[in-house]
């Protein structure tokens, strides 16, 4: 399987800062059960929060009727801060 974005930044987390745990992994055949389980987690978690995050937001499908420029700009916007907060709680830790 190939990694996605969150399987990747894993990957590159463990090589860089948990050396020990990622020789451990890799040595065993760990490593690649561990990295498909953590990024299915991590886009699964990420789609949640988008969705869970889309009203408080105020992204509508008015918004996207009315002002498409406006709703993809805080779409993008909303989609890079949960992309940083699955990171943060799911892949660097």
């Amino acid at each position: 399987m190939e990694l996605n974005f969150f399987g990747q930044k894993r990957l590159d987390y463990l090589k860089a800062h948990k050396p020990i745990q990622y020789n451990k992994m890799a040595t065993s055949g760990m490593l690649q059960e561990h990295l498909t389980i953590l990024q299915d987690q991590a886009e699964q978690m990420w789609q949640s929060l988008i969705e869970q995050n889309q009203k408080e937001w105020k992204l509508t499908e008015q918004l996207k009727a009315e002002n498409p420029e406006k709703w993809i700009g805080l779409m993008t916007n909303l989609k890079e801060t949960m992309r940083e907060q699955v990171l943060q709680e799911l892949i660097y830790n």
